[in-house]
């Protein structure tokens, strides 16, 4: 029996919208209560044989990553600052020009940070979600991701360098290898998990979708965020080849 997204075309397209503008007009600010909302509706819409599926994770936990991501990005900023100063700094005793490697540190001051933040509370937030998702039914079952977090880090780091050296060209296939990873090494009250997707059919929802969101001013993106979160849901199956969020 297939894993299932019961949810009708107009409802995902507004409440993707919703979560996406909520995060935005906030600064990121409400990212943590989005991320629950949303990970909650997709989870307790989806089936596995028959039986539907819940996220019982609390916001409150979700805020402590998203706090935790700040102050790592902060730290984060002072030390690479103070190093890369020092490096300026030993460069002219030696006669060095240092213009290019000045603008180079503030093109990666301005980078760094968001990036670092953004990849730490992200990775977090997966495992949480992954940890925090079981059956409707369960009973002191464990649900979680056999990696340590440094590992998901990494994925998630060379993830997004493929997509960012491709212009996006590569998403698909940085997405399928992504997953193919993660999703083997998640269980769901003790149920290990494969991904079965076809890179080929994320390509054309990909490729489909940027033509669409360009056509159409932007419009089609929240309709192209939950294809994309669809087709990973439904394309999760447990090793025997019984499906599985």
């Amino acid at each position: 029996m297939k894993s299932t997204l019961d949810v009708k075309r107009k409802n995902a397209y507004f409440y993707t919208l919703g979560y996406l503008l909520v995060i935005i007009f906030s600064l990121t600010l409400a990212f943590p209560w989005a991320f629950r909302k949303y990970q909650s509706w997709l989870i307790r819409n989806t089936k596995l044989n028959g039986k539907r599926l819940i996220f019982d994770g609390r916001t409150k936990y979700l805020y402590l990553i998203y706090l935790s991501g700040l102050i790592y990005a902060v730290l984060f900023t002072l030390v690479f600052s103070f190093v890369y100063t020092l490096i300026i700094i030993i460069l002219k005793k030696n006669g060095i020009d240092t213009t290019k490697a000045y603008e180079l540190y503030l093109k990666a001051w301005g980078t760094f940070p968001t990036a670092l933040f953004a990849i730490f509370v992200t990775t977090r937030f997966y495992k949480y979600r992954s940890r925090h998702t079981h059956f409707e039914d369960y009973d002191n079952t464990k649900s979680g991701l056999k990696l340590q977090l440094y590992k998901i880090l990494l994925s998630s780091i060379i993830f997004k360098v493929i997509v960012l050296l491709t212009s996006f060209i590569g998403y698909p296939f940085a997405l399928d290898i992504r997953e193919r990873f993660l999703q083997s090494r998640r269980y769901i009250d003790g149920k290990n998990l494969k991904f079965k997707g076809n890179v080929g059919k994320i390509c054309f929802i990909w490729f489909f979708g940027i033509i669409l969101s360009i056509l159409t001013l932007t419009l089609y993106v929240p309709y192209l965020f939950f294809s994309i979160n669809k087709y990973i849901i439904t394309n999760t199956v447990l090793k025997d080849n019984e499906c599985l969020i």
